[in-house]
């Protein structure tokens, strides 16, 4: 579908109940919708402001098996629509057109993983992909873990034990090993960009402010914590089977995994690479890590000259992270391969070990659900048990997401109305929590890796468990609030413990169930920070928090 429209602020509604007509036809959720049309009026604002006298917007769609694609085309200047984090922030002067302004930033940032810009020929081109159900991936997750348990248990019953051998090793295994292998691909990319461009963002704290130093301070505990957290649960319970290892040993071409005894000495003398490309072929986390680091520092101090590179980053990473959404659509068949593969090679009961990785991990986020409400009370000196019964409502939405980034809108709104706190604080610590605070990520990382590690017999050393731990939380603070993005961080650090990547396997099939927990408890320290340090700031209004 396309259609023509004047560049004017009249043809909004136009514009809205057109893209709203396409996406009831295609039956989009009525939630998805109504985001979507929020964000399409506010892309086609800004559209018509930047647009020549007398010139028209040009309003496509097109559907394509979940996805649903709206592109709006403008002549005119060149406008951005993605934000740094100092076009969120509000002060309590702002009226009138400073604030319609903030706000539809704030709009169009809580779907900066969803919209592309460029800038083509004099005209703007904006793309708005959105899905027909937040939780069609999630479905489609579930239905290849139920298919793949059937036709495995019918396969192991009724099929010879050579041929099923064959089909694990030819077929299934030959499709997660090319997915293995494309995850390889990006890693050190995305790591390496990630990184870099957080740095770029808050190396310099003076500018983020006594208050911003405040929330980053209270993030980097709160992931210290989750780290300790997970690790420990590890410690206690040690999930995972040996006997799992049996099923990726073909498709890995591995050395017997002996304990490997490393220093502290060794792992500091080894973060400095003697050669920047060759971090990059090696996949060395904290090689990159330290690259990643060092490189945001030097262009910020390059000052106006390093914005080339700072753009030329930008679009490498935005470049290496649709590349990665490209993998991560895979998934569902990925999982399908792995569970069947699992089932017809070791039977059912393989699925109930990797289940007490799963239960392990839900164990881990209620723990930090009883650190934000120690938080809360301690340092906000409020009642933590009203803020979880007002942000209820909103954990539930953004269960539902999957996404840190999807989240930001709703977190805003709930800090706003339900709990009272001030824009001048939410409005930075929310998008700088989606960013940095992913605590939930901390404890998968720290629960799989160390459960993987624990299946193909890898003992850690403490220098080991020190690394394992500095390295979840500098990775976890540079990775986008993207669904799947867990994989993506196994992928960089299984091969630092001698586990092979092809590991991952064994817990895709309960990845995508977590991955909606994993969100949950990420916004839910964003918020419970927020709270906290809005009550010790005099930022929180306790009539509206209370009411």
């Amino acid at each position: 579908m396309k259609r023509d429209f004047k560049a004017e602020l009249s043809s909004l509604s136009m514009i809205t109940e057109t893209v709203e007509s396409v996406l009831i036809k295609n039956k989009t959720e009525k939630r998805t919708r109504i985001k979507t049309m929020l964000a399409v009026e506010e892309v086609a604002t800004r559209l018509i402001e930047h647009s020549l006298p007398g010139s028209k917007i040009t309003l496509s769609i097109r559907s394509l098996l979940d996805d649903v694609t709206i592109i709006m085309t403008a002549p005119g200047e060149k406008t951005d629509f993605v934000f740094g984090e100092s076009e969120l922030r509000i002060d309590s002067e702002m009226v009138g057109p400073e604030s319609e302004s903030l706000i539809r930033n704030i709009v169009l940032k809580s779907f900066s993983s969803d919209l592309q810009h460029q800038y083509k020929a004099g005209s703007n081109i904006v793309r708005l992909k959105t899905a027909r159900s937040p939780k069609a991936f999630l479905y489609q997750t579930l239905a290849a873990v139920a298919a793949a348990i059937v036709l495995g248990l019918l396969m192991s019953h009724l099929c010879p034990e050579k041929v099923n051998i064959w089909i694990a090793a030819n077929i299934l295994g030959t499709a997660q090993t090319l997915f293995m292998n494309g995850l390889k691909m990006v890693v050190a990319p995305v790591v390496f960009l990630s990184i870099t461009g957080s740095i770029t963002q808050f190396s310099d704290l003076r500018d983020v402010g006594r208050i911003g130093i405040k929330v980053i301070v209270m993030y980097f505990l709160t992931s210290v914590i989750a780290v300790s957290v997970g690790i420990s649960a590890f410690l206690i319970f040690r999930p995972g089977d040996p006997a799992l290892a049996a099923m990726v040993q073909t498709a890995a071409d591995i050395a017997a995994n002996e304990p490997v005894t490393v220093s502290i000495a060794d792992i500091i003398k080894g973060i400095v690479p003697a050669n920047f490309l060759k971090s990059f072929v090696e996949n060395d986390m904290l090689q990159l890590i330290f690259l990643a680091v060092i490189s945001g520092i030097t262009l910020n101090s390059l000052g106006e000259k390093g914005n080339p590179v700072k753009k030329m980053f930008d679009s490498l990473y935005e470049f290496f992270m649709k590349m990665t959404n490209l993998f991560i659509k895979a998934v569902p068949a990925i999982v399908f391969c792995s569970v069947c593969s699992t089932i017809i090679s070791a039977g059912f009961g393989s699925i109930r070990s990797v289940l007490s990785i799963f239960l392990l991990c839900i164990l881990g986020y209620l723990t930090m659900a009883a650190v934000y409400c120690i938080i809360v009370a301690i340092i906000g000196r409020v009642n933590p048990l009203i803020m979880l019964r007002k942000y209820s409502n909103t954990m539930l939405q953004v269960f539902s997401l999957s996404s840190s980034n999807a989240s930001i809108s709703l977190n805003m709104e709930a800090c706003d109305k339900k709990l009272g706190v001030s824009p001048k604080l939410y409005t930075l610590s929310i998008p700088l929590g989606a960013m940095l605070n992913m605590d939930g990520l901390c404890i998968d990382l720290s629960v799989m890796a160390l459960s993987l590690a624990h299946v193909f017999g890898v003992q850690l050393s403490l220098s080991q468990l020190v690394q394992v731990a500095v390295t979840i939380i500098i990775i976890s603070m540079g990775m986008p609030g993207l669904p799947g993005i867990v994989l993506v961080g196994l992928t960089m650090l299984l091969p630092s413990l001698g586990v092979p990547v092809e590991a991952i396997s064994l817990i895709m099939g309960i990845y995508a169930i977590l991955d909606m927990f994993e969100t949950v408890s990420n916004c839910l320290g964003d918020v419970s920070v927020t709270v906290a340090v809005s009550r010790t700031e005099g930022l929180l209004d306790e009539k509206v928090f209370r009411a």
